[in-house]
């Protein structure tokens, strides 16, 4: 999703405006698998978020401020390849939020057949999407195509939804909300936040999720070993929706876990969130007032 998606104005506090109340200087950050990064399509790999942009985004903010280091509050993919970071040696953050996805995934059992058949290498071969695929929902025969495969996959009970996007992202990602939690201005708002995705990056998410842990793109296990967890040794906060069947809650705990085995397990904290799944810990309805102040706490502990 595009940065911007945190900072939305269809609810009555945004997560930036919460941050920026409590006085924090805040940088969103869209690294090159936004829609908003230039340049979304382009073949990548997680790898590349790793030892690119992650390192170029501290280091600017970095250079920018005069601040001797950071704090972080990464979502998904963002979080895991934060963390991977980190792991692979970047420095100048100082603790940070990481939200759902972590180190040692736990999916549910359609993302896991999405990753076992190769899926996303599937869909690469297939010419008209040249390696792509558009979340937002579009008018041509191919756009009319695949609306219709995606009605045809499950939705955990109580999310059918009319609208395409939502068929389309929970299709391509997975469940990634509760509708329950979003209004209708954010409800009509999502097709704004997400956009055209690369396939590739795809490829190395189905080979994490099928070995239980971040490694590269070639299948090597570079990033979550004991001798790198020493690298971890800051302060770190864990969230997840109790909801989420995209990625459980289940992997943060697997990663709290495994972090405790080699530093001091007091340096890691993690809140699990009743009635919230995915996404929506950010743009939900009650997210002001049920999570955000969690958010700023953790935040203001190493401010």
């Amino acid at each position: 999703v595009r940065a911007s998606s945190f900072a939305t104005d269809t609810v009555d506090q945004n997560l930036v405006e919460a941050l920026c109340a409590r006085g924090y200087d805040c940088w969103l950050f869209d690294y090159r698998a936004s829609s908003d990064s230039g340049s979304p399509v382009a073949p990548f790999t997680i790898d590349d978020i790793v030892r690119e942009d992650w390192p170029a985004a501290v280091r600017t903010v970095r250079e920018a401020t005069g601040a001797a280091s950071v704090q972080a509050m990464a979502h998904c993919v963002g979080a895991m390849s934060l963390l991977m970071a980190l792991l692979d040696g970047m420095d100048g953050v100082r603790s940070l939020i990481a939200s759902q996805l972590t180190l040692h995934p736990v999916t549910n059992w359609l993302n896991a057949a999405k990753a076992d058949i190769g899926l996303a290498r599937l869909l690469e071969g297939y010419a008209p999407l040249q390696g792509r695929f558009d979340s937002v929902p579009g008018t041509t025969d191919l756009d009319r195509t695949i609306d219709t495969l995606a009605y045809k996959l499950p939705v955990p009970e109580g999310e059918a939804c009319k609208n395409p996007l939502c068929r389309r992202v929970f299709a391509v990602f997975g469940p990634s909300w509760t509708h329950s939690q979003l209004n209708h201005a954010t409800h009509t708002a999502l097709a704004g936040m997400f956009g055209t995705v690369s396939l590739h990056p795809f490829e190395q998410l189905s080979l994490i999720m099928q070995r239980g842990k971040a490694v590269d793109a070639d299948g090597k296990d570079r990033y979550a070993t004991p001798a790198n967890a020493p690298r971890l040794a800051l302060p770190v906060s864990f969230m997840a929706g109790a909801d989420n069947q995209l990625f459980f809650p289940e992997t943060s705990l697997r990663t709290q876990a495994w972090l405790g085995r080699y530093n001091d397990p007091a340096l890691y904290r993690r809140q699990v969130f009743e009635g919230y799944a995915h996404m929506d810990l950010f743009v939900g309805r009650g997210a002001a007032k049920e999570v955000y102040p969690w958010v700023v706490g953790e935040l203001d502990r190493f401010n």
